[in-house]
């Protein structure tokens, strides 16, 4: 912990509380274990979807934990890419494993966006082209980036809007759902062979990791932190 000595200057709209953060990992793991990815999984899962979920959700934690307490004593913008420098050094090896994560990073938000557009269009057409998708789409990423351009603390304030609005429909969707359940469907008989379904939970398992705990992560050093008496926002390492 920071003496208030050595506390940065609060830069207005720099700061973001915890709320806010817990909304932007709850977003970031809905936007992309749900809407975006769950298709492939029940593809690919087909009747032990659930199991797929539940393996995805506890590799999922074990690593967010890991993430967490690196993020509590590196916090930094740069994420996952400060801890390979800290652990490899400012070198050939950091750098090359940080190239691999940002094209991750890259493929992982063009499936959001397309996903955005897919679902957008329903509201224009039945029968959506190929040039309105992709215009959805990347509107989605300016507008996002536009609304971070502002601060990550007007970026907190949307995300803890749209969360709630969509924990709502699912908390209502899942509600309505348990009249409909039939445990037959749940039978290992009907269940794909195993491969698929540790498929299907890594395939949640990288929209848990990618959208969710690394984007909190490189939020860190956004937080404002409150304790005995000392407050502090910004880089500390």
């Amino acid at each position: 912990m920071s003496s208030a000595m050595n506390v940065p200057p609060v830069k207005a709209g720099s700061a973001i509380g915890m709320i806010a953060a817990v909304s932007i990992g709850i977003g970031g793991m809905v936007g992309a274990g749900i809407f975006s990815i769950l298709g492939v999984v029940a593809h690919a899962a087909g009747n032990a979807m659930w199991l797929a979920f539940a393996i995805g959700g506890v590799v999922a934690l074990l690593s967010t934990y890991s993430y967490a307490k690196l993020g509590a004593t590196f916090p930094s913008a740069g994420g996952a890419v400060h801890f390979l420098v800290k652990s490899f050094g400012d070198g050939v090896l950091a750098g090359g494993l940080n190239l691999f994560m940002w094209a991750g990073y890259i493929i992982s938000l063009a499936l959001y966006a397309t996903a955005f557009g897919g679902y957008a269009a329903t509201f224009v057409t039945t029968a959506p082209s190929a040039l309105l998708l992709k215009s959805l789409a990347v509107a989605s990423v300016v507008l996002l980036t536009l609304v971070n351009a502002f601060g990550a603390r007007l970026m907190g304030r949307w995300e803890t809007i749209i969360v709630a609005v969509k924990v709502a429909i699912l908390v209502l969707f899942a509600a309505v759902g348990l009249w409909f359940i039939r445990p037959g469907y749940l039978s290992v008989e009907l269940w794909p062979e195993p491969g698929s379904v540790l498929f299907g939970a890594g395939v949640l398992f990288i929209g848990y990791k990618v959208s969710g705990t690394l984007v909190v992560v490189a939020l860190a050093q956004e937080f404002v932190v409150v304790g005995k008496g000392v407050t502090y926002v910004g880089d500390q390492r």
